[in-house]
């Protein structure tokens, strides 16, 4: 009986042992430092989906971004607007890349077309521009004759 013991005691002595070395190497794991990582992943959607939320986003005045994209030029929809629907939906836009693409440390680079034309300014970060490397794009279409084009370009 007294061997019987030994052999049960060496076996729960081999069991702790094991579970000593597995707790090690996963806490050994958890506390390496954990490089971030975040400067060099490129998600390609990010363009496409802040141009998808951004434009159909209500304002304060009750217009959706795109709405006031599209009165832009429109005399008839301007009081909407507060008078220039263009200066509006520009600086809504900038407030939205600022408040968003900005603090996550991207650039960018916006553009508002309609048929070949620039319809708003261009609205861009620091260090993107229009010849600067940039990833794929992000696109958005307002219906209307001709159609507006929203493109919005993260760079590199």
């Amino acid at each position: 009986m007294n061997r019987r013991a030994q052999t049960e005691v060496i076996g729960i002595a081999v069991i702790v042992l094991i579970l000593v070395i597995a707790g090690g190497f996963i806490l050994s794991r958890n506390l390496k430092e954990k490089s971030p990582d975040t400067g060099s992943f490129i998600d390609p959607k990010i363009s496409q989906g802040f141009l998808n939320s951004v434009m159909k986003t209500k304002t304060e005045r009750n217009i959706v971004v795109a709405d006031a994209i599209a009165y832009c030029h429109d005399p008839k929809k301007r009081d909407l607007c507060g008078g220039d629907c263009c200066s509006y939906a520009r600086q809504t836009i900038s407030n939205a890349l600022d408040a968003s693409l900005k603090d996550w440390k991207r650039e960018y680079y916006l553009t508002i077309r309609q048929d070949s034309a620039t319809m708003i300014n261009a609205i861009s970060s620091q260090g993107c521009g229009l010849y600067s490397e940039k990833e794929q794009p992000g696109f958005y279409y307002i219906p209307s004759v001709p159609q507006i084009t929203v493109s919005l370009y993260l760079c590199k």
